[in-house]
């Protein structure tokens, strides 16, 4: 019985685990518990940046909303639950995009930083706007969506390395770079895009639960590009950090 589907408009996209095999309250049982471990990374993460600028609390909040909409998404496949996942997605993405363009700038409040940054925050915010406007207008939402967030993740990956092997040569850098491209990039090449467009769902493969390990693979890999930042900005400001009172920081 497909317990959700009579509680509201279907997902646009069914992934290959088989249905309510497990639970008739669970449509797909594997992707929605591998869910709770972006949940419990980000988690682990917001507390390891308790002390550090308020930016990266906000992003791994933003990680741990992806987590949770992606539990709603796999166990209804409701639309509306897509969209719980699928949207928290282009935000955290947007967020770390700030972190990234503004990683040279000194550590501020709050405030100041939304003072100074004020065109970026709002060509950010327009862009969320957009995306939303579009996702709940457009008939094939879900190829937007991904049109919009490969956007996001190519500018990501390109001034990620451009800063790596440009900017900031150390060795600890290249370490979480090379494990965030390859939990994450690899993650989506080898296990998402094969589940979701190679590979037939009666494929033996599919009974590995591709897209569940690919959770594990982008929280992780999501993780290690924070922590890359967290590090690139702790160690590049520390100077500026030890000068400043201990205000809430952005």
């Amino acid at each position: 019985m497909d317990f959700w589907a009579s509680r509201g408009t279907v997902s646009a996209v069914d992934w290959c685990e088989p249905n309510y095999l497990h639970s008739p309250y669970v449509a797909e049982w594997w992707n929605t518990w591998s869910s709770l471990l972006i949940v419990g990374l980000a988690a682990y993460g917001l507390w390891q940046a308790r002390r550090a600028e308020r930016r990266f609390s906000l992003a791994f909040v933003l990680l741990a909303m992806v987590g949770l909409g992606s539990v709603a998404f796999h166990g209804t496949l409701l639309k509306s639950a897509q969209a719980s996942d699928e949207l928290p997605m282009i935000l955290c993405g947007l967020a770390y995009a700030f972190i990234l363009i503004n990683r040279k700038r000194p550590r501020a409040a709050v405030a100041a930083v939304l003072r100074r940054e004020w065109p970026l925050v709002l060509g950010l915010v327009g862009y969320a706007a957009l995306v939303v406007f579009a996702y709940f207008s457009l008939a094939a939402y879900f190829h937007f969506f991904l049109a919009a967030y490969a956007l996001i993740v190519t500018y990501l990956s390109a001034g990620s390395l451009y800063l790596v092997f440009r900017e900031d040569r150390r060795d600890e850098m290249k370490r979480l770079l090379f494990a965030s491209v390859g939990c994450y990039l690899g993650g989506l090449s080898l296990l998402w895009v094969p589940e979701h467009a190679l590979l037939g769902c009666a494929h033996p493969l599919q009974s590995l639960q591709l897209h569940a390990i690919f959770h594990l693979t982008s929280a992780i890999g999501s993780y290690c590009w924070l922590r890359m930042m967290m590090h690139q900005r702790g160690e590049a400001f520390a100077a500026t950090e030890r000068a400043l009172p201990d205000p809430v920081r952005c």
